[in-house]
């Protein structure tokens, strides 16, 4: 039976491949360079939940990273349960028709609970005295003690938040990217996995800090390129054969789309204050958007603004599209789900009830735009929204830079300028 391991170098596009990245393009040179054509959105969970499944995310159900849970109103990104994801994975189907398959899941997403394996994934602990302690969670537990023994603990500020990606106290720039590849040699070494899905995130970090100009960008290419290269060959040594992927690529943007600021100038959206600062207080609002890079989901609660909201949000600058279920079926971007499912109100933004409710559910509307960074913030990098065939070594959810002299602009959930 062939080995395979996929190893997902978030960000990667065809034309980073090049004089910094020597060895990928030695791979390429010799192997074979595909087009995917990518998932819309494109964000690290669509993407990802799209590979696995075959699904569009209509079908799977994870629309972008995050989402509005109405019967929480609370807005909740980054959730890890497998179970989120509708839909056999292709190790199910695979072990179906493949005796003794196994399959081992370094650090993909939603990689709790799921049917692989070996799963190892960042996840904190969370004492009962309120404190938050990095660390990761396994699949077997022993997984866990065994890789940290041999590992050392997990560089979680360099995988996840402002030092990500940097050279911080906390670590060097490629710390988590490099923690992972370990992690994937040393299962490897004691399981050898059927298929071994490994994911390394080090280019996406300044890639969407500072945009795919940036003169530091060479240097991120070159330690991606040595992080990947080494775990390539020694896999390769083991007889696995190695795929080389990305969920998406990055374009420069100008300008940002504060469409909560937006609303709030109108009077529908409602913030508290905490600790000094200003919060979304999602539950209270009467329209407030969702953003997530590429596309924002804009929650209409008062169904009485629902054309007044459309007509807001399509005036803005920098939106390209506005889109009700109708427009997402046919682009299989909206989850149709029974209206019976305990799915219905975490994941589906139509204007179904849930069971039990005697008012109608309020309205979402997708909003699709090219992407900008406001003046007032840190340059950012955002995918396109227009569907091209990107270039990249596989799945890129961008235009990178190649979309016909289009603007661009970046989706931005702040309501105000103290954000």
């Amino acid at each position: 039976m062939q080995r395979v391991a996929v190893l997902n170098v978030v960000g990667l596009t065809r034309s980073l491949i090049g004089p910094h990245t020597p060895r990928l393009a030695a791979r390429r040179d010799r192997g074979r360079l595909s087009v995917i054509d990518p998932a819309l959105p494109a964000v690290t969970c669509t993407a990802q939940s799209t590979y696995v499944t075959g699904r569009t995310p209509g079908s799977h159900g994870i629309v972008g990273n995050g989402w509005y849970n109405r019967q929480l109103a609370e807005v909740q990104f980054w959730k890890q349960s497998n179970h989120l994801v509708a839909g056999p994975k292709v190790w199910d189907d695979l072990r179906k028709d493949l005796p003794g398959f196994t399959c081992a899941n370094s650090f993909w997403w939603y990689n709790m609970y799921s049917t692989a394996d070996f799963s190892v994934t960042p996840r904190p602990m969370y004492p009962a005295d309120g404190r938050k302690v990095f660390d990761v969670y396994s699949w077997p537990y022993e997984l866990r003690p065994g890789l940290k023994a041999d590992l050392g603990e997990f560089p979680f500020p360099a995988f996840w938040g402002p030092a990500a990606g940097m050279q911080t106290p906390q670590g060097a720039p490629d710390a988590a990217s490099r923690w992972i590849a370990g992690c994937a040699r040393w299962i490897e070494e004691r399981h050898q996995p059927t298929l071994h899905l490994v994911y390394l995130p080090h280019l996406d970090y300044n890639l969407q800090r500072l945009g795919p100009a940036h003169p530091a960008i060479p240097e991120d290419l070159r330690r991606i390129d040595a992080i990947a290269g080494d775990l390539a060959d020694f896999l390769e040594g083991r007889g696995v054969k190695v795929l080389i992927l990305s969920e998406y690529g990055i374009t420069p943007v100008s300008r940002a789309v504060h469409l909560n600021r937006v609303f709030r100038e109108k009077g529908w959206l409602t913030v508290k204050e905490e600790l000094g600062l200003e919060l979304l207080d999602a539950g209270n609002s009467r329209v407030f958007a969702v953003a997530d890079h590429q596309v924002a989901h804009v929650h209409v609660q008062d169904r009485s603004l629902l054309d007044a909201a459309r007509s807001l949000v399509e005036s803005t600058p920098g939106v390209a599209r506005v889109m009700d279920h109708r427009a997402l079926q046919r682009i299989g971007l909206d989850p149709r789900v029974p209206a019976n499912s305990w799915r219905s109100p975490t994941r589906t933004h139509g204007s179904r009830t849930t069971t039990g409710s005697t008012t109608p559910a309020p309205r979402t509307l997708r909003v699709a735009w090219t992407s900008t960074a406001s003046p007032d913030t840190t340059p950012w990098s955002c995918s396109s929204t227009r569907r091209c065939r990107p270039s990249s070594c596989a799945s890129h959810g961008a235009c990178s830079g190649r979309s016909s002299g289009s603007a661009c602009s970046w989706t931005s959930s702040p309501w105000t300028r103290r954000w």
